[in-house]
């Protein structure tokens, strides 16, 4: 899952001007996750092959521009 959140990151966009925001990859593991839930709930595939953890998207490790700005807004620089 982590490296289609960085490929989300980097080059998500559908004219192919660069990455996704954070906030969209969010949503992106949002509708995943809950749909995989709602999958054990049916009864679509069994738990075992599933690990239930929550775990955020990690932010991928770049010179990225976006990245580095919104970083900067979160400690007030």
């Amino acid at each position: 899952m982590q490296k289609l959140y960085n490929e989300k990151y980097t080059r998500g966009r559908v004219d192919c001007k660069g990455g996704l925001s954070a906030r969209s990859v969010r949503y992106i593991h949002i509708i995943i996750h809950e749909s995989l839930e709602q999958a054990l709930k049916n009864q679509l595939f069994d738990k075992k092959n599933y690990d239930l953890r929550d775990d955020e998207p990690d932010e991928p490790i770049l010179k990225n521009r976006a990245l580095t700005k919104r970083r900067g807004m979160e400690r007030g620089i």
